[in-house]
């Protein structure tokens, strides 16, 4: 009986753990996406020093807002709260 509650707990930990890791994955993949982007553009418009301080200044304040920003859950912050 202690096995199996040992069990549940350790699945669930690793449920989780498992779950950040992908967020993690996600989260730093768009990262380099989007300073490709930045960069790329950077490259191609004659204003380079200008576009690169408002991507950043944008970016880093996407990233601060998802780090210390309430835990909602996507669902709910794309389709408003659920009541049932």
């Amino acid at each position: 009986m202690l096995a199996e509650a040992l069990g549940v707990v350790y699945d669930n930990r690793d449920n989780g753990f498992a779950t950040l890791m992908t967020w993690h994955n996600k989260s730093v993949w768009l990262v380099f996406c989007g300073l490709f982007f930045i960069v790329a553009l950077a490259s191609a418009l004659p204003n380079a020093v200008l576009f690169l301080v408002g991507a950043t200044g944008g970016l880093l304040s996407r990233l601060s807002r998802t780090v210390y920003g309430a835990d909602i859950p996507p669902t709910t912050a794309l389709h408003g709260p659920r009541y049932s």
